[in-house]
């Protein structure tokens, strides 16, 4: 049996009336699809959002676990959100180094939360996958999961296996893959994610392929891992150790051990 091709147009309704229906009804499927949350989120329009990721996360950042959003506790809030999004300022590079099941997975996916809600205009996020290996994703799994929570957000983008767009501003957070040549790209932000597991020249390529691009106001490459083992004074995450011990870039932001630690050293 032959299948008759139809454009895409075709599917479009001919009327204003009809058009508007459509969108009615995807919007509409769109909310059916937020999971349930707790906690009523407030407009996301409100400007303060746009300097404050500490308010916008306790706002607007769900948890599914909890069905509310996130309690940011102070040692995230004073040592490591506070130095990397406030002021004038600011790292163009963050390396935070914790434990397994530390929230730093969490963290990142919020940083890209704020970057497509409220940085500038046409901003470009990308989380950096080792692979095409979808598990390996999990700060956009996060990210997919506290959006699809807060309906603000959720009426406002479109979600594909590996990307979220923002029609109304023309930001994007995708997913990248080291398979794929970075060169050209001009993002806002870059989230690296185990950078440990980055273990050979071409990975370290891709790396340094996505350093910071002049022409954001604030362009920051996150890097969020726990320690891995190899010291080999070549190996990418182990230099980037040293770096952050020597403490001598103010453009770097280094932060290395568990709660307890950044307690005892206050």
């Amino acid at each position: 049996m032959t299948k008759t091709y139809r454009p895409a147009s075709s599917y479009v309704g001919s009327s204003e009336e009809a058009r508007q229906a459509q969108l009615e009804n995807l919007l509409r499927g769109r909310a059916k699809r937020a999971r349930k949350a707790l906690v009523k989120p407030p407009s996301l329009k409100d400007p303060a959002y746009r300097t404050d990721i500490i308010r916008f996360a306790e706002e607007q950042f769900y948890i599914p676990e909890t069905r509310k959003p996130i309690i940011l506790e102070d040692f995230q809030k004073e040592k490591i959100l506070k130095p990397i999004f406030y002021g004038e300022d600011r790292p163009t590079m963050s390396l935070i180094g914790q434990t397994k099941k530390s929230g730093k997975s969490t963290l990142a996916a919020l940083a890209a939360a704020f970057q497509l809600f409220c940085g500038e205009d046409f901003s470009e996020t990308y989380i950096a996958a080792r692979d095409f290996q979808q598990g390996q994703w999990i700060v956009f799994s996060k990210l997919v999961k506290a959006i699809e929570m807060n309906p603000n957000m959720l009426l406002n983008v479109n979600i594909t296996k590996d990307a979220i767009e923002r029609p109304a501003t023309g930001s994007v957070v995708r997913c990248l893959p080291t398979e794929i040549s970075a060169a050209g790209l001009n993002p806002n932000l870059v989230i690296f994610d185990e950078l440990w597991s980055y273990d050979l020249e071409s990975m370290t390529r891709f790396f340094e392929e996505l350093t910071t691009v002049p022409t954001r106001k604030h362009p920051l490459i996150l890097i969020v891992t726990y320690a891995g083992y190899d010291t080999d004074e070549d190996n990418l995450l182990y230099s980037l150790y040293q770096k952050g011990l020597k403490g001598r870039d103010p453009t770097f932001f280094f932060l290395l051990g568990s709660q307890e630690s950044y307690a005892l050293a206050d």
